[in-house]
């Protein structure tokens, strides 16, 4: 691959797991000198090292005007669940770049859309776990998309793999993401607290307050996410550290599938 774009956000409506995943997967395919564009540059330029990052705030019309000099568009769409429609309108538009006839590019696709929309791309890796029932869906559109879809398509981070070798023990991890605007770790606590197993919950504030009477019980752990304003200035602090941002030893993903896809990208 000559060279390689990037599209991701992170904001307070779609968070920062888009930035998160991007960079393990950066990782995994061992790319540097990529062109990352966001509307976030600040923030951006500090999480993303040995890459060149671009202030874009219209993603789409970039890829119009530059397109030619990719061999591969790798793409991660902010996804606004109360927004209705914000996916399929988005995919639609990008049908248009998908098509160009003189086009010299491959496009990999990430999203964790509960409900499917047309994805015009070589592919897709939907995350969602119930994700598996939109074969047929995304199918329908592109017949010939590449699919990997639930947890097969998640990606893992090399921290979180070597805690599965810790312990014979089983644990819980429960978190919803982000600051977990839908409240949903205090909608299925009372469900998930009467699993024998240790059970720790990262919530945002406004549940803390209601669960961390709860943190007394010995298999019941309550934590408190720490708030997208102090995470990003923990960052900026970080940064400083020289170890901070040291090459980790390579991500992995728990689905040789996935390399096998992308040497067919190639």
């Amino acid at each position: 691959m000559n060279k390689v774009m990037l599209y991701c956000e992170m904001n307070d409506l779609t968070g920062f797991g888009h930035y998160n995943r991007m960079k393990i997967l950066l990782k995994i395919m061992n790319l540097r000198n990529v062109d990352i564009i966001t509307d976030n540059l600040k923030i951006a330029k500090v999480f993303f090292t040995n890459q060149n990052v671009l202030k874009v705030t219209d993603a789409q019309e970039y890829i119009k005007q530059n397109y030619k000099k990719y061999n591969l568009l790798i793409i991660d769409p902010p996804y606004y669940p109360n927004i209705i429609d914000q996916q399929k309108k988005f995919s639609l538009d990008f049908k248009k770049i998908y098509n160009l006839k003189d086009k010299n590019f491959k496009v990999i696709w990430f999203t964790d859309e509960e409900n499917p929309s047309p994805k015009y791309c070589d592919l897709l890796l939907n995350d969602y776990p119930l994700s598996i029932s939109f074969r047929k869906f995304y199918r329908k559109y592109n017949k010939n998309i590449e699919l990997i879809l639930g947890l097969y398509a998640f990606l893992f981070a090399d921290e979180v793999l070597k805690l599965i070798n810790l312990s014979k023990k089983k644990h819980v991890l429960i978190a919803f993401g982000g600051n977990d605007p839908k409240n949903l770790v205090l909608k299925y606590f009372n469900f998930f607290k009467k699993i024998k197993y240790k059970k720790i919950f990262i919530s945002n504030s406004k549940t803390y307050k209601i669960l961390k009477k709860f943190s007394d019980n010995k298999n019941l752990f309550i934590k408190k996410k720490t708030p997208m304003d102090q995470f990003i200035k923990n960052l900026y602090k970080n940064k400083k550290n020289k170890n901070y941002f040291k090459e980790n030893k390579k991500m992995t993903i728990n689905l040789y599938k996935f390399h096998n896809t992308i040497d067919k990208l190639n």
